[in-house]
């Protein structure tokens, strides 16, 4: 079901039709490597399905929307959010891309919607979310796209035989509305 709607994308809740691309994104190890230490669990087909199929059930913790290209009504990936801390004010937010789109526009456009939901509708004032050292192209992707780096966890995770610090980066809801009001034309939210 459609969510959020933006020129050339739109997000969507759970559907069905999206288990085996997810599934597949969620436990394949290459990928699962270049993520924060936090998120590598690996789950049995029939265990994931479960944990789907309750994850917007009063779950607290992980919640998704799917991201569909317009041309060709395409799977291409996630947004995802968790933790909202409202005595804080902040929530952890990622994204996945699957690799044939990384390059493409579409991982800003998602951020910029999702975003704006998330600081219209959720009393927050800070998104949050992690990078490891060796994800260089994640890295400059997010900072360009206007996250901060905030601290460092110095060898925090253990990834293919050694450890690699993981960047904690950040955005407050004005530093993005800064940014959103520069983009919001070119992905048709006026």
């Amino acid at each position: 079901m459609k969510v959020l709607e933006s020129k050339h994308i739109y997000l969507s809740t759970y559907e069905d039709k999206y288990l085996s691309d997810f599934y597949e994104w969620e436990n394949n190890l290459n990928e699962l490597n270049k993520w924060n230490s936090d998120h590598k669990k690996i789950y049995s087909c029939a265990k994931f399905k479960n944990k789907i199929e309750n994850l917007n059930d009063n779950n607290e913790y992980d919640n998704y929307f799917f991201i569909i290209d317009k041309k060709g009504e395409q799977l291409v990936g996630y947004v995802g959010y968790a933790f909202i801390d409202l005595e804080n004010g902040n929530f952890f937010a990622g994204t996945y891309i699957k690799p044939g789109y990384r390059k493409s526009p579409i991982n800003t456009e998602a951020w910029l919607i999702f975003l704006d939901y998330m600081f219209q509708y959720f009393p927050v004032k800070k998104v949050v979310s992690s990078v490891l050292d060796f994800n260089k192209n994640s890295l400059d992707n997010i900072t360009s796209a206007g996250f901060k780096i905030e601290g460092i966890r110095k060898r925090h995770a253990f990834v293919q035989g050694e450890y690699h610090d993981e960047y904690l980066i950040a955005m407050f809801k004005d530093e993005f509305y800064n940014l959103f009001d520069k983009f919001k034309k070119y992905i048709s939210l006026d």
